[in-house]
């Protein structure tokens, strides 16, 4: 139960970013100011809480620490690419295109054991297409409606977010969590830098309207309590409950677009939310089986 409510906390915290992207948009600031927000301020908090638990703590050796930092570039490509996505597209429909990466996923780790997934999969990859089809209004709008710009940017950070996944399982895994984070968003930080700066550092007028307005928000629930709560409660949990419970940042997500961003949603569109929530839920049922329980 507690892995669980760490996890569900977690979720929230992702699907309250994308609407305070939105309005971090909608007032004057731009793609630099939030990822440098998020990334390059969220890794000197996170180093904080690092080095106040230092002895919990062994110092990794370069060999460890180096890999881990590049691990964490798939973090750093797939934030810049969702709020990318976000200048384009509304905060719901950009976390319907995100959480494609929940089939992504599994089409990946079919490919690496070279054999077809188990069914219940394949027909939650089915679900999960048809949810989201109805979820961005395809059946009204068509395909000449959607903005392709916004859509592939969102698709990209998916499967960068899918990369992200498969890398955090595998590269760094017997550091401390903490730790552990602190370099794969570090190395996020670095590698957004280079390609969109974050030059409000370097003026203080810039650096204190960020930080007083939505900067240390993001910073704070982008970068730490989102890690932290993932951290403690996913090795809690199975897998597949952990994936059913990440995907609740988009009934969190819908909700706030509609209450705080005033953004329409028809039924239909509910009705695809609805179809994509169930879709993750079938594609963990294998891994709760053979995974722990809450």
């Amino acid at each position: 139960m507690k892995g669980g409510i760490l996890v569900f906390l977690g979720a929230c915290s992702y699907g309250v970013l994308s609407t305070v992207v939105a309005l971090a948009y909608r007032a004057g600031f731009v793609l630099n100011d939030v990822i440098g927000s998020q990334l390059v301020v969220g890794a000197l908090m996170l180093w904080l809480v690092v080095l106040a638990r230092r002895r919990q703590w062994r110092a990794p050796t370069l060999r460890t620490a180096l890999p881990t930092m590049i691990a964490g570039i798939t973090t750093g490509a797939t934030t810049l690419l969702y709020y990318a996505t976000l200048q384009f597209v509304s905060p719901a429909l950009a976390v319907v295109l995100f959480l494609q990466f929940t089939w992504m996923g599994i089409v990946l780790d079919g490919v690496l054991q070279r054999q077809w997934p188990a069914l219940p999969r394949l027909l939650a990859v089915v679900i999960i297409l048809v949810g989201s089809a109805l979820a961005v209004n395809l059946p009204e709008l068509g395909l000449g409606g959607l903005n392709w710009r916004g859509t592939a940017l969102g698709l990209a950070a998916a499967l960068c977010n899918t990369l992200r996944i498969y890398a955090s399982g595998r590269i760094g895994v017997k550091l401390d969590p903490m730790l552990r984070a602190a370099l794969m968003v570090s190395g996020g930080a670095i590698f957004s830098s280079l390609i969109v700066p974050p030059t409000f550092l370097l003026h203080a007028d810039s650096l204190w309207n960020v930080l007083s307005s939505y900067g240390l928000f993001l910073a704070f629930f982008g970068s730490v309590f989102s890690v932290l709560m993932f951290s403690l409660g996913a090795p809690l949990i199975s897998t597949g409950l952990a994936s059913v419970l990440s995907a609740m940042q988009l009934p969190i997500t819908i909700l706030l677009s509609v209450l705080v961003l005033k953004l329409p949603v028809t039924p239909l569109q509910l009705t695809g939310v609805a179809a994509i929530l169930l879709g993750i839920a079938i594609a963990g049922v294998p891994a709760r089986k053979h995974g722990k329980s809450s």
